[in-house]
């Protein structure tokens, strides 16, 4: 088992490696589950080895307990466009380090990096306060549940009022994720109960390699994805930005502007949802103000306007050649977060609603 434990580990960290790589910032949280399985099987071959390390050194590693609800929030939250994690979510993280800080003597009477034995593990004081944690860190989990179920059947609920029919992949998505984590959480909590004590592989262990492939799978199926959405291509334009800055240091806005809408509209750029103009001015290695500049001077409009036009000019090509396509689903691959932009956007630039729009492509309405 400790191999297998070895090899999980090590693909998760190499996933996580690659999606902070792919620099899409609805990815990150992925990105951070993956670090936090790798961690936890770290956390498992830590206990597998034949000695003890001391019992504070192993609550000092305990706030790991305390991510999966945050993260569970946060990965449904990318999957649906959202941003429902914050840096509060991840404060009772300090829980175990603040046990250490306040009573280390009511953990163990070892130094930090003192080896232990097991009869240490075992003393009264110490499964009181490792107890305490775990119920903590069950509760804080069981919020993070309510909360995930509150986002599924919420957006359930937005999708068909937009007369979305079927709904879009992405909420199938989250109810895998949280489906998953159920499924797991109970098996791991049986497994407890029993106690399989001589068992070399008990439930919980093939519970939580189930998880961890689950999550691969997720982590893979996110790469290709951005991949794909992407187009990336083989053949790089001739003209990086660094040459093109000094051919065009003199205020030719007009051939940066030709050039930088080339490469945003390539590599498809304006799909990212939470897409911002610092965010693009650093995916296009120029600054801000350059960017707002030659948008403003070349093309009339503000970011948000020029961002929006590429956006339902995709989202209109969406609806002529995927025609079963959900409307909301083509909404949510194009980069808009809510209805009312879209349709706005849509319309001012098609004449029309993306319903209309769809109906004049099936014959139904007449132009």
């Amino acid at each position: 088992m400790e191999v297998i434990y070895w090899a999980l580990a090590t693909v998760c960290f190499a996933l996580a490696g690659i999606l902070f790589w792919q620099k899409v910032v609805t990815s990150r949280c992925l990105a951070y589950y993956m670090l936090f399985f790798a961690a936890y099987l770290g956390l498992i071959i830590l206990d597998a080895q034949a000695f003890y390390i001391s019992p504070i050194l192993y609550f000092l590693l305990l706030p790991i307990i305390f991510l999966p609800g945050p993260l569970l929030l946060g990965c449904l939250g990318t999957i649906s466009t959202r941003k429902l994690t914050h840096f509060r979510d991840f404060i009772p993280c300090l829980l175990p380090i603040i046990m250490v800080i306040i009573a280390p003597e009511q953990i163990s009477d070892r130094g930090v990096f003192e080896l232990a034995t097991q009869a240490d593990y075992q003393k009264r004081n110490y499964i009181s306060l490792f107890n305490l944690l775990s119920a903590i860190a069950g509760l804080q989990m069981l919020t993070y549940f309510i909360a995930a179920f509150w986002l599924i059947f919420r957006l359930k609920k937005d999708w068909q009022s937009y007369q979305s029919n079927p709904l879009p992949n992405s909420w199938f998505r989250m109810l895998q994720v949280i489906s998953a984590i159920i499924v797991v959480t109970f098996l791991q909590v049986t497994s407890a109960f029993m106690n399989p004590s001589g068992n070399e592989v008990s439930i919980g262990d093939l519970s939580f390699i189930f998880i961890t492939v689950f999550f691969i799978y997720q982590s893979v199926l996110t790469i290709y994805n951005n991949i794909h959405k992407k187009e990336l291509v083989l053949i790089q334009h001739p003209l990086s930005y660094g040459a093109v800055k000094d051919e065009y240091e003199k205020d030719e806005l007009s051939s940066l502007g030709v050039l930088l809408k080339n490469r945003i509209v390539t590599e498809r750029l304006f799909l990212e949802a939470d897409l911002s103009l610092a965010l693009l001015a650093k995916k296009l290695d120029i600054t801000s103000h350059k960017l707002s500049q030659v948008i403003n001077t070349e093309f009339k409009q503000n970011f948000y306007l020029f961002i929006n036009e590429l956006r339902s000019q995709y989202a209109a090509e969406e609806l002529s050649n995927k025609p079963e396509k959900s409307i909301v689903a083509v909404q949510f691959d194009a980069g808009f977060t809510t209805k009312s932009t879209f349709y706005s956007h849509f319309k001012k630039r098609h004449g029309c609603t993306p319903t209309q729009y769809r109906k004049k492509l099936m014959g139904t309405v007449k132009d």
